[in-house]
């Protein structure tokens, strides 16, 4: 009977740990957007060239209402969703192989890490003198942005799949196909969702650096020219508006990448 007990009040004692574990990491997820308004509203105070958050809200509501920040938005989300499609089909299988192979890892390992470490917002200059100033330019500097961590982190996923459920699986009978959708696969998903989430983010940044470069269309053009103007409330306004749309896709592939690993475990 004590032993009952014993069992019950520990069961209690750590759901009651759980509870606060997860109590604190919302409020700290919660304190971070709290902290960056309070800083916007001191920046706001002591700054002439920080406009406040009802003056960049109201910015931001005209620009949509009017319908003059939908070429740019469209154009942005295209080519960021489009280059990030295609790094990960591409990507994806790419450092999958390699990572199964221990030959081919080690051949290519140096030259995809080479080629993660190299800034890609220089690529754009070369993609401008092939396709010129255009959307295909600004999607190949998302694509080759994107590639490289999740081919990596593909890679590394792949080869960190412990033998011991290779043989497992062989050990059940089960075939080439088999064991990898149903062993290795699962065993790499929170390495790979954590390579999308990556290559994602570095995407968005590649071409909102791109459009800030050379774009006739965009929402970093538009930044750059506000910025030029110094209209700084609808600058801020579409800063607002890039952040919440990062903010979106990365909430979504973290969603994911949970579900994966709920299904894993």
């Amino acid at each position: 009977m004590s032993v009952e007990v014993d069992r019950n009040d520990e069961r209690r004692r750590s759901r009651t740990r759980i509870r606060r574990a997860t109590v604190l990491v919302w409020g700290i997820r919660l304190a971070v957007p709290l902290l960056l308004l309070a800083a916007w509203v001191v920046a706001d105070r002591t700054s002439d060239l920080v406009p406040g958050i009802s003056a960049t809200v109201s910015s931001l509501r005209e620009q949509l209402a009017s319908g003059e920040l939908t070429p740019h938005i469209r154009s942005t989300m295209h080519a960021s969703l489009v280059g990030f499609a295609l790094a990960v089909v591409i990507g994806a299988p790419l450092g999958f192989a390699l990572g199964r192979s221990p030959y081919w890892y080690k051949v290519s390992e140096p030259l995809i890490a080479s080629g993660y470490a190299v800034p890609r917002i220089i690529i754009y200059p070369v993609l401008i003198g092939f396709w010129g100033v255009t959307l295909r330019s600004k999607t190949g500097v998302v694509a080759i942005s994107a590639f490289f961590p999740i081919v990596f982190l593909c890679m590394s996923g792949a080869r960190g799949v412990a033998p011991v459920l290779v043989n497992l699986g062989r050990s059940m009978s089960m075939n080439r196909r088999q064991t990898v959708l149903k062993i290795i696969l699962p065993a790499t998903a929170p390495t790979v969702m954590f390579g999308l989430r990556l290559g994602f983010s570095i995407g968005f940044v590649g071409v909102i650096l791109a459009e800030m470069f050379a774009a006739t269309e965009g929402l970093g053009a538009v930044v750059a020219d506000d910025y030029g103007l110094l209209r700084l409330p609808q600058m801020f306004a579409v800063i607002v508006l890039i952040a919440g749309f990062a903010f979106v896709v990365n909430i979504a592939l973290w969603v994911l990448e949970r579900r994966l690993a709920t299904t894993v475990e």
